[in-house]
């Protein structure tokens, strides 16, 4: 009976160790696709950041175009008015000197 006792015992023991080691690789299992699964994720985030500032960057670099097409033609306006008026001061002086020549 004692035998029997202390076999018993071994088993128990035995069973107790497999089921330590198992938890054990288990663990580093989990823990394995824990940072592998972090890693992902931290990756998508990255990538997403990444698209998000170039999409930021493109719509600047766009909304810069706009800006300076409408400031260039701003300037043309004013550069047209500018000729008009000299223009006519051109015209306004011309018809100064006639009038004081003759």
């Amino acid at each position: 009976m004692v035998e029997e006792t202390i076999k018993s015992i071994r088993e128990t023991e035995n069973k107790a160790d497999q089921i330590v080691k198992e938890a054990e690789q288990e663990s580093k299992r989990i823990l394995k696709t824990a940072k592998e699964e972090a890693k992902q994720a931290a990756d998508k985030l990255i990538d997403e950041a990444k698209s998000d500032a170039l999409k930021t960057a493109n719509q600047a670099k766009k909304d810069g175009e706009v800006m300076l097409a409408q400031a260039a033609e701003e300037t043309r306006r004013e550069a047209e008015q500018m000729k008009k008026a000299a223009l006519e001061r051109k015209k306004e002086a011309a018809a100064l000197v006639l009038e004081r020549l003759t």
